[in-house]
């Protein structure tokens, strides 16, 4: 980095300059005598180029005091490309989709048709309703991708706080999703099993139908071990937002209640007795941070000075 020299240009289709690329080359203690006696100009839309004084000029408003900081001129641009208020607003709106997801895929849909405790009746019930159970599978997929999203960005805003907390937050998201979605190939099997059961032909009916239940015993199984993991990424997601300073404390505070009522199903047998109670709690949880995140999103301001402090 230190031996660049000469005029470089870098071709940019939609903005003017290229953030990353400058916060990057900001890491170096000599960039801002780069930034003042070597930068290249740089070419934006219609080749349209940038003179670098015209850049520094830009940003003179937004530098803070100490704007001969290193990394000061690369905070400022990757700050103009992000509108965290926006960031915050589609949290909410996927975790919304999210919710909605599983309450149709399970309430309105699995629910209807499973009845662990008749085989028959279940596999009937599927047979009967193919288009409903394939549509259940598919909007558990959207719930899953809804939810993964949802992750990425409560990780990109909570990662001014405290990059390892919210690196362990998103681990342990991750981890709940890929269980969670693996456990619902067990929820279409059935459908499978029951339409190709010439494939076993030394299974008879009752038997294809009790192999079917089990495998919707295992997705239900695969579903409840993914929520232990949603609870331990509860737990740092709700402290990070308790102490950002930009989201309100009690939000952190039921989100870590919420994920302490997750918790309980690392051991099933305690976690199930105290559903009820946790599905009453919990969803309403849900709920606040969802208006939250949609209606008031984040304090930029205060959100802007924590990510330069980090920074």
């Amino acid at each position: 980095m230190k031996g660049i020299q000469g005029n470089i240009d870098f071709q940019i289709p939609f903005i003017p300059f290229i953030p990353v690329k400058l916060f990057f080359l900001s890491r170096d203690k000599k960039a801002p005598l780069l930034l003042k006696e070597g930068w290249p100009s740089l070419r934006g839309r219609g080749g349209k180029s940038t003179d670098r004084s015209e850049l520094l000029s830009s940003l003179s408003t937004d530098l803070p005091p100490e704007r001969n900081h290193p990394r000061a001129i690369g905070v400022v641009l990757l700050m103009k490309t992000e509108s965290p208020k926006l960031l915050a607003r589609l949290a909410g709106v996927f975790f919304l989709l999210t919710i909605l997801g599983g309450v149709i895929a399970q309430g309105f849909i699995s629910d209807s048709l499973i009845n662990y405790s008749d085989a028959a009746a279940t596999a009937n019930n599927i047979l009967a309703n193919r288009g409903l159970f394939q549509a259940g599978f598919t909007i558990f997929l959207i719930e899953m991708a809804c939810q993964l999203i949802t992750t990425v960005l409560m990780y990109r805003l909570l990662r001014p706080v405290n990059r390892t907390l919210a690196l362990l937050m998103l681990s342990f998201e991750l981890m709940a999703i890929t269980i969670k979605t693996f456990a619902r190939v067990f929820f279409i099997g059935p459908l499978w099993l029951l339409e190709h059961g010439n494939a076993l032909a030394g299974f008879g009916p009752d038997q294809l139908q009790s192999l079917a239940l089990v495998l919707l015993r295992i997705n239900d199984i695969g579903a409840a071990t993914a929520i232990a993991f949603f609870g331990f990424s509860g737990l740092p997601m709700g402290y990070l937002t308790y102490r950002s300073g930009y989201f309100p404390r009690w939000l952190g505070v039921i989100g870590m209640l919420a994920g302490l009522g997750w918790l309980t199903f690392i051991y099933p047998s305690f976690g199930r007795p105290l559903f009820i109670y946790i599905a009453l709690f919990a969803p309403a949880a849900s709920v606040a941070k969802i208006f939250w995140l949609i209606v008031f999103g984040v304090d930029e301001e205060k959100f802007r000075a924590v990510e330069g402090t980090s920074n």
